[in-house]
């Protein structure tokens, strides 16, 4: 099914914290990660707080969408989270499907790094449906529309450069004391 590490279906409110989602592939369809569909798109939330995902991706790459994370119909707010490593076939670290187009989701001191898409556009977000801002987060190549693709508003202190996580190849994911991300989240 869909959702290698985490599947949600028809969920209201959704709240994943502290956690670490690695290494999972869906066998067959989307988020390799999570895969998350909201119930009614007016009044379903997602939070994802300090989480790391990194290493998953659907079964068939070449067609399944949103490898590390993959929403529909569902209102985002992910906090101090890091998606890096996985691959799906557009939005290689996320597919955000959205809510209602009237409410806008929110991503915040957050990292999206060597994610893979297949398909030219969104290999770190792909996103369609509803707004979708973002602000204090680290996004790879972020002003290039094969790395993040759809309608996604830039607000304050976001950045694009090697986050220099300790040892990535190992699942070391802390950032060294040299990265740029240390000091540059969201102040409040």
């Amino acid at each position: 099914g869909n959702g290698g590490g985490i599947s949600v279906d028809e969920g209201d409110e959704v709240y994943v914290v502290n956690c670490r989602i690695r290494g999972n592939t869906s066998d067959e369809g989307n988020g390799g990660g999570l895969h998350a569909i909201g119930g009614d798109p007016e009044t379903s939330d997602m939070a994802t707080t300090n989480c790391l995902f990194t290493y998953n991706s659907p079964e068939d790459s070449t067609n399944g969408l949103g490898g590390g994370i993959y929403t529909d119909d569902i209102q985002l707010s992910m906090w101090g989270t890091t998606v890096a490593n996985n691959t799906g076939r557009r939005g290689g670290g996320m597919r955000y499907g959205g809510g209602n187009e009237l409410n806008t989701s929110g991503i915040n001191s957050s990292i999206f790094y060597d994610n893979t898409g297949n398909q030219a556009h969104g290999h770190q977000i792909l996103q369609s449906n509803a707004p979708l801002d973002l602000d204090y987060c680290d996004v790879e190549d972020r002003n290039n529309s094969d790395h993040v693709s759809g309608s996604v508003t830039w607000g304050s202190g976001n950045i694009s450069d090697d986050p220099d996580f300790v040892n990535a190849g190992t699942g070391n994911y802390r950032l060294s004391c040299s990265s740029p991300c240390i000091e540059s989240g969201d102040p409040d």
